[in-house]
């Protein structure tokens, strides 16, 4: 009697201690959830534009590099840019060798012109595996798919 005394209590402390654990283990794993869902970079990651050519690699320190053909030649440029995600805007900007083939390419005449050859801003809209860019005043858009 005793002997099974002594292995009931054995297990029920270390049933005790896999709880408590496997809680600890879920609480880390949605504390890093929320905090990456409300302080992180939803743009992050590497983005192709199929129809376009266009590849979009955007980290989450304000740099991004663009792969494309732009005027018949391949060419990456390295980029910077600023995320407001309250109100859903990327603003690109670059130096003017750089930024004026991507401007050419991504804005009209009339949008590169306004944007003085130094940043363009698209709104942005996340689907499940897509990137939307929409130039704000031309609806110019670009459909990118997460890699």
């Amino acid at each position: 009697m005793q002997l099974r005394e002594k292995d009931e209590k054995k297990r029920s402390m270390l049933w005790n201690v896999v709880m408590v654990v496997s809680s600890a283990i879920i609480l880390i794993v949605l504390v890093l959830f929320a905090f990456n869902a409300t302080l992180g970079n939803p743009l992050k990651g590497q983005w192709l534009a199929e129809e376009k050519g266009y590849y979009l690699e955007i980290n989450d320190d304000n740099d991004m590099k663009v792969k494309g053909n732009f005027d018949g030649q391949d060419k990456e440029f390295d980029l910077i840019y600023s995320l407001d995600k309250a109100n859903k805007f990327i603003t690109i900007k670059g130096d003017k060798e750089n930024y004026g083939y991507v401007t050419s390419a991504w804005t009209t005449e009339e949008t590169s012109e306004a944007a003085g050859g130094t940043s363009v801003t698209f709104s942005y809209s996340l689907g499940r595996k897509t990137l939307t860019l929409t130039d704000r005043e031309y609806g110019v858009e670009f459909v990118f798919t997460r890699e």
